[in-house]
């Protein structure tokens, strides 16, 4: 399955989430604060319905967004797509 399809079936309405400026000060980094940040985003979304999110990750932030089911899609940034719940 082509990965715009799954977006399509997902985003009847073309809902979506882009995320923007998620940025840890050097002094506070490699306490959890970026990963605490994007789980809440993430489960955000979900809550509102959207199941379809793209960000632009920097080298340090990349390792945060993977573990949080983002993966590396066709145009320079990485998507979230998750299936809407059963029922």
């Amino acid at each position: 399955m082509h990965r715009g399809d799954r977006v399509a079936r997902v985003l009847p309405l073309g809902r979506r989430g882009c995320p923007d400026g998620i940025v840890t000060d050097v002094p506070a980094r490699d306490r959890g604060h970026a990963r605490r940040i994007v789980d809440a985003l993430v489960g955000r979304l979900r809550t509102a319905g959207i199941h379809y999110a793209q960000l632009h990750a920097g080298t340090a932030g990349r390792p945060v967004c993977e573990a949080a089911g983002f993966v590396t899609g066709s145009y320079p940034s990485m998507d979230l797509v998750t299936a809407p719940p059963a029922g």
